[in-house]
């Protein structure tokens, strides 16, 4: 089982559109679609449309909406042998509105029953991380599966990348990301990490702040997006550290930006690739989401040769 293995659940996303100006406090007329989603579902659509090998140990159940979702991974050569079905609730719903610039509005997301995926992996996760190039968590998902998946990680000296959901896990058990290759996360999300500002218009003071901070915590490595500023990141080991530019384009939907930048940097320090290039391909790889109503890029053929002059 070669490559990257990607752990983590399912999601149906349904999302509203206003027709016009968003109206917090009103009726808006508009649209609404139902699509495949998650984070981890995201990312490992992500990372194989752009040629990364994945297998995805997940679950789903027997809604036509699950069944839907498998049949897109599978036509990404996506490796299901290690994903499970059970009865009812293996997937989440997350509820999104946007406004009119294609910004996230407001959300609210169910999670589904990860006890069945737990029990698998407690029965075949050595098996599975064993035969892993490398490994990426939905950390979020249960603390005891973020436990058993760093010490396999650990056992078998593979690089493991942490997905956050909703930093559930993360903040309450910040140790577990010492054990990580790269931590990869928002502005936001290092602000409740570090307990530290990470100011968007003084870049300086943002790689300053993280490699101080970050190091404290133990992290070997990070990188920190900033919307438009771009992002910051640090490698301890290598001494790199910088800024990366956004790319400048017209937004459509910004929901999946995040996962497709995660998508691309793993991607890239899986290939070899020092920090600074694989951010400035998970840099691309995000610009081309978000001028897409779809949560993950179109097929990139010529993505690394881009990429890896």
């Amino acid at each position: 089982m070669p490559g990257t293995v990607i752990m983590g659940v399912i999601f149906v996303d349904i999302k509203g559109f206003p027709f016009g100006k968003y109206n917090a406090v009103g009726t808006n007329l508009g649209s609404i679609r139902f699509v495949h989603g998650g984070v981890a579902r995201n990312v490992a659509e992500d990372m194989a449309r752009i040629g990364t090998p994945v297998t995805f140990v997940t679950q789903g159940d027997a809604t036509p909406m699950s069944r839907e979702a498998m049949e897109r991974l599978e036509a990404q050569h996506i490796d299901l042998t290690h994903s499970i079905l059970v009865p009812q609730n293996g997937v989440g719903m997350w509820l999104a509105v946007m406004d009119e610039n294609g910004d996230l509005a407001g959300s609210t997301s169910q999670m589904p029953d990860t006890e069945p995926l737990a029990k698998y992996l407690a029965e075949r996760g050595d098996e599975i991380v064993a035969g892993a190039d490398s490994v990426c968590l939905e950390m979020d998902m249960r603390e005891d599966i973020s436990e058993q998946i760093v010490a396999l990680c650990q056992k078998h000296k593979k690089d493991l990348y942490c997905i956050s959901a909703n930093m559930s896990v993360v903040l309450r058990r910040p140790d577990l990301l010492r054990h990580t290759r790269c931590f990869i996360c928002n502005d936001i999300e290092a602000e409740r990490l570090l307990h530290h500002p990470i100011p968007r218009n003084d870049l300086e003071t943002a790689v300053d702040t993280i490699l101080h901070y970050g190091r404290g915590l133990g992290l070997r490595s990070m990188v920190v997006t900033l919307g438009s500023s771009g992002s910051v990141y640090y490698d301890s080991i290598t001494g790199e550290a910088g800024h990366c530019p956004a790319h400048r384009v017209e937004m459509v939907d910004s929901t999946g930006a995040g996962d497709a930048f995660f998508s691309g940097v793993v991607s890239g320090l899986t290939r070899g690739l020092p920090l600074a290039r694989a951010v400035a391909a998970g840099t691309r790889l995000a610009a081309l989401t978000i001028q897409s109503d779809e949560a993950c890029c179109p097929s990139l053929p010529d993505f690394w040769p881009e990429m890896t002059p």
